[in-house]
């Protein structure tokens, strides 16, 4: 594979710029070992940090980062391969990536757009937020998510970014809302939709609520779907195609409603749903796959919702470090 830096094609995944051919590479990278992943994981957490920073830092944008290129130019950083990781090069990495996310972070406050507005930036870590954005839009923020927006919004379009997952009740009559989420973007003009845009998941998802959203490849604007009520866009940016497709999930925006409702619904999928709203791995034996289970839980907690499931069906679960497991009795 050709020579390429993989820490700038990491910095243009998380600003939401990345390229077709580098999500590929990054892609390609992220799966030859855990160790990938893991630096992936630190490089996401370091940029999730210094997005926190706010515009009243006083910093010499452009000097800080000629200082980090001369340093960093003495560092040679091997390309991906199929059976070694880098040892060295990660030594030296370790003591540049801090601060090149730094620089790239304020470099994002301090000079986005022509006009240099300024922009303020929401890191949730292990929170769920509501945000008011400065047109009134409504914004619930899931866990381990990061929104960006401008201070004040100027012009016909109104643009934000996002990382993670967020609900959005995007005001009507101010003109088109438009969300750039890693390698997507979508335009509404009012309505009530979700975006998850994980960086350690490969696609993108739009699913709406009510009314009609437009939702596109970044990389190629003739790559896109129009989706109503109760419909669900999936980006793979990697094949750049979007899959659309009825959602049937009930729980999809449980995590905002916080209501989990089920009616005759597997336990396989309950599973998922549980995963998901906790924040969890949950792994369901089998033998239980095919099982129904009924009912809702308002503002559930985990023991609760695996209490009630055990008593109803007839399982044992447990609890070990971060995983949940569902068996037969």
């Amino acid at each position: 594979m050709v020579d390429r830096d993989i820490y700038h094609i990491v910095s243009d995944y998380f600003s939401g710029r990345i390229t077709g051919p580098d999500l590929e590479y990054m892609n390609i990278w992220l799966d030859e070992s855990p160790h990938n992943k893991q630096t992936f994981a630190e490089l996401e957490r370091v940029w999730k940090l210094t997005g926190a920073l706010q515009s009243n830092v006083n910093s010499d944008i452009d000097l800080e980062w000629n200082r980090f290129v001369k340093a960093r130019e003495s560092v040679i950083l091997e390309p991906p391969t199929k059976n070694t990781f880098w040892t060295r090069p990660m030594l030296i990495a370790a003591a540049f990536i801090p601060a090149f996310l730094v620089v790239a972070s304020l470099f994002f406050i301090f000079h986005k757009g022509s006009n240099k507005e300024e922009w303020l930036t929401v890191n949730t870590g292990n929170n769920k937020v509501q945000q008011i954005l400065p047109d009134g839009t409504e914004v619930w923020i899931n866990r381990n998510s990061t929104l960006s927006y401008p201070k004040e919004f100027h012009g016909k379009t109104r643009t934000v970014r996002l990382t993670g997952e967020g609900f959005f009740s995007v005001v009507k009559n101010k003109g088109s809302f438009v969300i750039e989420a890693g390698a997507s973007e979508v335009k509404v003009l009012g309505t009530q939709f979700v975006v998850r845009n994980y960086a350690s998941e490969r696609t993108t998802e739009v699913l709406v609520k009510e009314g009609k959203v437009s939702f596109s490849s970044r990389n190629d604007k003739n790559v896109i779907v129009i989706l109503t009520s109760g419909e669900k866009g999936i980006l793979d940016a990697s094949i750049n195609e979007i899959q659309k497709e009825t959602a049937t999930d009930s729980n999809q925006f449980a995590w905002v409603t916080q209501n989990l409702t089920y009616n005759n619904t597997p336990i396989s999928q309950m599973g998922k749903d549980v995963a998901r709203y906790f924040n969890t791995t949950v792994i369901v034996s089998p033998s239980l796959k095919n099982i129904m289970f009924a009912g809702t839980f308002t503002n559930p907690r985990l023991e609760e919702v695996l209490r009630t499931l055990s008593l109803t069906v007839n399982c044992d679960y447990k609890i070990k470090n971060d995983t949940v497991f569902i068996e037969s009795k």
